[in-house]
């Protein structure tokens, strides 16, 4: 999809970086390329285009050449979009020597699908709202970001009141916006790995491939669920003792 937030990858480990990649991939971004070396990155700085950065700290040869301190460098100077570290390091130094980048978050290895998306939607948020570092909180946001055109649309998880995987996609409605938004993930996964804790509840299992906003649901007959969206079919997964 053209409309996908794309991100360029910089990690010297070939199968920490394919892990990323099905990551990001799963989670709707698009990859903009994908770089096992410094020469490689510095050159994608300068010839791809990308919404954001995630680059490994240390590429091979230390983090005072060559690493992804100066990959990053090059980015703010070049492109000015946010920048997230992986680390396997946790001494001051290299902390400190990364921050001068003003990174917008720093994820420490094994990276997580959970951990991923949350700093990758908080790094989108800060950077457009130019806040800088996010705190420390280990909460995942209350929003997610998808791309339209140039601009980034912010969706907040409240807001949320329909999902229905389709194929490869999750098509999600939400109130205050015209059209429904894609993610190309399975529902399963957005719940798993995208819908913060204190919404999972909020979502109620219609039929194999929807779930609905309980504060959405006007009305249920023995059929369907009616809605401001219209009405939609129960299968055999929804229970009515959910609505209770």
């Amino acid at each position: 999809m053209d409309n996908e937030i794309s991100i360029l990858i910089v990690e010297d480990e070939g199968l920490i970086a394919h892990h990323i990649k099905t990551l990001l991939e799963g989670f709707g971004y698009s990859t903009a390329g994908t770089c096992y070396s410094y020469q490689k990155a510095a050159a994608a700085v300068s010839e791809l285009a990308f919404d954001l950065l995630i680059t490994d700290i240390d590429l091979g040869h230390g983090i005072d050449q060559q690493s992804g301190i100066q990959v990053a460098s090059q980015v703010k100077q070049q492109k000015d979009c946010p920048v997230i570290f992986l680390t396997a390091y946790n001494d001051k130094d290299t902390i400190k020597k990364a921050a001068a980048t003003l990174p917008s978050a720093f994820l420490v290895k094994p990276v997580n699908a959970a951990n991923l998306f949350a700093a990758i939607q908080l790094a989108v948020n800060n950077f457009i709202s130019k806040k800088g570092l996010p705190d420390d909180s280990e909460e995942a946001p209350d929003y997610f970001f998808v791309k339209q055109g140039n601009t980034m649309l912010k969706i907040c998880w409240k807001d949320v009141v329909h999902m229905e995987s389709i194929k490869n996609y999750v098509k999600i409605r939400s109130n205050g916006q015209p059209a429904p938004v894609l993610i190309r993930d399975s529902l399963k996964q957005v719940m798993q790995d995208m819908v913060p804790a204190q919404y999972k509840n909020d979502f109620l299992k219609i039929s194999r491939s929807e779930m609905i906003a309980k504060k959405a649901i006007l009305k249920v007959d023995k059929e369907f669920a009616e809605t401001a969206f219209g009405k939609f079919k129960l299968g055999k997964e929804f229970d009515r003792k959910q609505l209770l």
